[in-house]
Order: structure tokens, then sequence, then C-alpha cells
């Protein structure tokens, strides 16, 4: 499942799938199988929408939760969005994981700028959404972290 705001990253997966299955079935149709059968879910534009739609194709069927086993938010800078609607997006990843799956955060801890949220607050919302930091998780800082302010801090946070 690729949900992504931008339509270069959305374009690059779509290739490099349709790239790979021609490769390694020697036909080109494997791409559009693996799109039929919903092995990857492709989705460009708004993130909580996108994922809300996701969710409620789960929640139709009689889905307790979704089938995602590990979901990213990262970006190199903070993601221009209210709380309110980086809270839903958070939502709805908490529901699209399986019980015990995970959400790698990563986001740079400078000072954001006006209108987007720092990381410290989307660890908060995450928090809030009902991921869990148990079992020893935290933080991590990459090597350069330290020193260099606008590489991204990583949570790894778990649905209990």
């Amino acid at each position: 499942m690729c949900v992504t705001s931008r339509p270069f990253a959305e374009q690059f997966l779509h290739d490099y799938l349709r790239h790979v299955a021609s490769q390694a079935s020697g036909r080109d149709s494997l791409y559009d199988e693996i799109i039929d059968r919903g092995f990857v879910i492709p989705a460009e534009g708004n993130i909580d929408a996108s994922l809300r739609r996701f969710a409620d194709r789960d929640r139709e069927i009689g889905e307790a939760h979704g089938r995602v086993d590990l979901a990213f938010y990262t970006g190199a800078r903070q993601p221009r969005l209210t709380q309110q609607e980086a809270h839903s997006i958070l939502k709805q990843i908490h529901f699209l994981l399986r019980p015990g799956g995970a959400l790698l955060l990563g986001f740079p801890t400078v000072q954001p700028p006006p209108h987007h949220l720092s990381a410290t607050e989307l660890h908060g919302l995450a928090l809030q959404a009902g991921f869990s930091t148990s079992g020893g998780l935290r933080p991590y800082f990459r090597t350069g972290s330290l020193a260099n302010s606008r590489a991204p801090v990583y949570s790894f946070l778990r649905k209990q």
C-alpha cells in the first residue's frame, strides 16, 4: 500500500513494480494481476482521505483491523497539517495495522515552519491514536542526528 500526496513517489513505485514484475515473470501482465488482486494498492492525493478509503473498505467487510504489518510515516521536513488532520491520519494507520503491527515515525527535530507539526507533536499524537512505546522502544537518533538537527528522528511504535 503506497499512499502519497506527491505524484513522483507513487509513479516511481508504479514504474519500479512494473519493471520488477515483468523481469521476474517474463511477462508484462503480472503487474496488472498484482494490482487487480490487491497485493499492491496505490493511492495518490490527500493522505487522510486515501487512508480512510482503505480503512472503510475493511470495515465494510466486517474486519476489526486492517492487514498491514508495518507503516512508515516519514519525511525530510515536518508535515503541513493541523493537529486534527495528523490525528486522523494516525488513527487510520492504527486501524489498518494488524495487532502487533508497527509504525516507523520519522521527522526532523528543527523548529517547524508555521502550520507544520513538530516531530514531538506527531509522536504525542501517535500515542493518543493508540500506539505504544512499550517493550523498550524509544526514539532512534541516527549517528549524525545530534550534530545535524535537520536529520530525522525515528520513533518505532507498536499497535497492541
